[in-house]
């Protein structure tokens, strides 16, 4: 179990709306990690500024109850008045009274849709590494079998036509078409392996 820095007392599990943190019942000082933080409602922006503002900061208070690391002191203005943390640059862990937690600004509308791009984003790649999409190989393999499929039926239409001796202007629209988009893919494979 982890001990408080401060009154030397054991963290109790603290339970938050991201996952558990712990908390000191005798200094009321709430320690929560990073991925807990980052599950919260809490704005991304405020945490990315908060580390980089810890990092650079040389008011050292405390020590980190999880590594023994000086923690740095940091602030935020809430509300008209000024709320005072604490950083552990090492384990990314965020120190604060127990009043304050309320008062972490919530992420923004905005930060919320970048969110969801960003999560949909990733899907999409997960989706692309799980069936080969990504590797250039096989990028090569689904416009060969494009191609493949395209000049498969322009002979199709091809024997449909002579065999059935139609004169009609839409099938051969169709083959014209077929064979027009067979040489530019073959173009644009050629210029991409140059």
């Amino acid at each position: 179990m982890y001990l408080c820095p401060e009154c030397k007392n054991d963290l109790k599990p603290y339970k938050l709306e991201g996952g558990m943190g712990f908390y000191c019942v005798s200094c009321k000082k709430v320690y929560i990690t990073m991925p807990v933080l980052k599950k919260m409602d809490i704005s991304p922006n405020f945490i990315h500024n908060t580390l980089t503002a810890a990092k650079t900061s040389m008011d050292f208070e405390g020590e980190c109850p999880y590594c023994d690391k000086a923690t740095k002191k940091a602030s935020f203005e809430s509300e008209d008045k000024t709320i005072n943390f604490w950083v552990c640059n090492t384990c990314q862990l965020f120190i604060l009274d127990e009043d304050n937690v309320s008062l972490l600004p919530p992420r923004t509308d905005s930060e919320q849709e970048l969110e969801a791009v960003q999560l949909a984003l990733g899907r999409i790649e997960a989706e692309e590494k799980k069936y080969g999409i990504s590797d250039g190989k096989k990028r090569k393999g689904i416009i060969f079998n494009l191609m493949l499929f395209i000049k498969v039926m322009a002979v199709i239409f091809i024997i449909f036509f002579v065999i059935a001796n139609v004169k009609n202007i839409v099938v051969i629209s169709v083959v014209a078409l077929l064979l027009i988009a067979t040489i530019i893919i073959h173009i644009l494979r050629k210029g991409k392996q140059k």
